[in-house]
């Protein structure tokens, strides 16, 4: 009833509005649609509230003036009524200018219902693609869900037995015996009756599936798409959530064991199986060495060579790695390649500098607060950092410009031995595209994934029409993914989006170069239009 009453209010203002004007009218039903998109949540709910907008306006709007007719006023006793001698009259003398009147363009009325058509085709379209996106992925939201909630209640019964245990050892088998007497009362008199509660048979434990293919349903591939970035935001979340459960109890054995037995008894060994294998990550991501580590421990030895550690690797041995990086550092030296750049929000700038510039998985696991770029991550790479070689990404950073118009942001100069000394794999193509997503990551840390960077691409522009530097990637959306942490020494120079953000964030970055490039210049402009205007940084 309430929504009911909600739609009378609106269909009430709209009416006020179209006795005010036309003008009055569309503003108020823009206000009604914007309140709409950013206070609802319920899809059904939005779309019924953009249908009673629009049909009010259609019903609503004043017709055209062009069909009205003046009444011509008495002129007073005693005055005449002066005529321009190009003002028409009719046969009793009266002018007749409204017969005549020209009606408004048809084209300009036109391209304004065109407009209000798209915009309405649009808000429609992003409505029916999130209905049928949480229609497809119901089942596994379900799922996920209510795993979350058995791991936790699964988690509290283990912390209970724990301390019911230490009870016991404190205070002896008598008193515990006189516990389990008290307590077996006490369960027998709140035990409902037979005659009252059916006995219902307890849901067995569900385990998520994440290989769910999209039906005939959603053949179209936007659809296709947009499902599939769901169902991985939804393994994303309940990796995030494993995680931070075996930071809770992976150091403790006891309580360890005692939530093992506790998934088992409500059939939830897989899940178990889930933690041990997010357990096993993250001591293996531990023990890892970085590139940059594994080579300064290699130059430090003063005779012979180490075996490779167990957690590298078998065929990253330090021979293979120093020939690759060898071959990087001298093809990055013969391109004269000056810098790598990243882009990211201004606020994000302090924890940056301090920590150095970490990706997705390391800030969550370390509990340390961020604005991320993307939250989708569709390369699926979320352990790594995007970086660009020589120029941000510019229809990327474009688009997040776009959206977020009063948003301040930064580029980060970086040193360009990073290419060298820390894991590292090359994408000539953004690292989301098919193209890029279907090789083995072991392929893109090769030289020739490197060297790919800079080879002609079918359906681009060549190089020398782009104006492109030697060091330029032909494609501006390629990327460089660092799976360690770009510590703050690398960071060499910030660039800002305002004199504002400069000014307030340049406590931060020290005695590092900074200086400001407005929308459309520098960084933030188009590579194409600095490279033909011989700009560089």
């Amino acid at each position: 009833m309430t929504i009911l009453y909600f739609q009378i209010v609106i269909i009430f203002t709209l009416y006020i509005a179209s006795l005010i004007g036309k003008k009055s009218l569309v503003v108020a039903c823009a206000a009604w649609t914007l309140f709409t998109l950013a206070t609802v949540f319920f899809s059904g709910l939005i779309l019924l509230q953009l249908i009673t907008i629009w049909t009010c306006y259609a019903f609503f709007k004043p017709a055209g003036r062009n069909t009205e007719t003046a009444r011509p006023s008495k002129a007073k006793s005693g005055e005449t009524t002066v005529l321009s001698p190009l003002q028409p009259v009719s046969s009793a003398g009266r002018p007749v200018s409204k017969l005549f009147e020209i009606p408004p363009p048809v084209g300009a009325v036109q391209r304004k219902l065109d407009s209000v058509n798209n915009a309405l085709t649009s808000f429609t379209d992003s409505v029916s693609l999130s209905m049928t996106v949480n229609s497809a992925t119901q089942a596994l939201q379900h799922t996920v869900f209510t795993e979350k909630l058995g791991i936790e209640h699964a988690l509290q019964r283990a912390q209970t037995v724990l301390k019911l245990r230490a009870w016991r050892e404190e205070r002896g088998e008598e008193d515990w015996a006189h516990f389990q007497e008290a307590h077996a009362r006490f369960s027998k008199l709140l035990k409902p009756p037979t005659d009252v509660s059916v006995a219902k048979p307890s849901p067995g434990w569900q385990f998520p599936d994440f290989t769910i293919a999209p039906g005939p349903d959603d053949a179209d591939l936007t659809n296709t798409l947009a499902i599939a970035a769901k169902i991985r935001s939804l393994q994303s979340e309940r990796d995030d959530f494993l995680r931070d459960m075996v930071r809770q109890i992976w150091n403790n054995e006891p309580l360890r064991i005692a939530l093992q037995d506790e998934l088992n008894k409500v059939g939830g060994a897989q899940t178990w199986g889930s933690l041990c294998r997010i357990a096993a990550e993250k001591n293996k991501s531990s023990a890892r060495l970085s590139f940059g580590a594994l080579l300064r421990t290699i130059t430090t030895q003063a005779t012979g060579s180490l075996p490779p550690e167990s957690a590298i690797d078998e065929a990253l041995t330090p021979r293979s790695i120093l020939t690759s990086a060898a071959e990087i550092e001298a093809r990055v030296k013969a391109l004269e390649l000056p810098y790598l750049v990243h882009f990211t929000r201004v606020e994000n700038l302090p924890s940056i500098m301090q920590l150095g510039l970490c990706s997705i998985t390391t800030l969550t696991e370390a509990d340390v607060g961020f604005t991320a770029n993307d939250r989708l991550r569709l390369e699926g790479r979320p352990d790594a950092v995007c970086l660009s070689v020589s120029y941000p990404n510019e229809k990327m950073f474009a688009h997040y410009r776009w959206k977020a118009p009063e948003q301040a942001w930064v580029v980060l100069v970086i040193d360009r031995s990073v290419l060298w000394t820390l894991n590292v794999a090359f994408c000539n193509h953004n690292a989301a595209d098919h193209r890029i997503r279907q090789q083995p990551l072991d392929d893109l840390k090769t030289v020739s994934a490197f060297d790919n960077l800079f080879n002609p691409v079918q359906g681009l522009p060549s190089r020398e029409e782009s104006k492109l530097l030697a060091f330029d990637p032909t494609d501006v959306q390629a990327e460089v993914l660092a799976f360690d942490t770009v510590s703050p020494d690398l960071i060499k120079g910030v660039v800002f989006s305002d004199a504002s953000s400069q000014h307030n964030f340049r406590h931060c970055i020290g005695d590092r170069r900074n200086l400001v490039n407005s929308e459309g210049r520098g960084f933030l402009g188009a590579r194409s239009y600095a490279r033909k205007r011989g700009w560089t940084y």
